[in-house]
């Protein structure tokens, strides 16, 4: 098994397995984080999925494979976060068309 910072340096030259096991190795940290800015857990996986994405993008931007674990953290912040404010006004315009339509009735 890998430590944290041989995974970093084996995913920065795309090792598919070390981005498994890197991908895996935070999952159960950073899911509830996830949790908190969804209603679906399935929401919450999408949400992971796509922060691991840009992770597994600029993970060559990383230069201190110390700091990998705020650098993760911070991802998944900012990926749920966006996920969560680009949700609610979607669920504001929704609201509003529904009373919109109850006012035409």
């Amino acid at each position: 098994m890998l430590n944290e910072q041989e995974l970093v340096k084996a995913c920065q030259k795309n090792d598919r397995k070390a981005q498994t096991a890197f991908y895996n190795l935070y999952k159960s940290k950073l899911m509830g984080v996830c949790r908190r800015y969804t209603r679906t857990p399935e929401e919450a996986e999408d949400i992971y999925q796509e922060a691991f994405v840009k992770i597994f993008n600029n993970i060559h931007t990383l230069e201190n494979p110390k700091a990998v674990g705020a650098w993760v953290r911070k991802a998944v912040i900012h990926t749920a976060i966006n996920y969560y404010h680009a949700n609610l006004k979607f669920q504001q315009n929704t609201e509003y068309e529904n009373i919109v339509q109850i006012g035409r009735a």
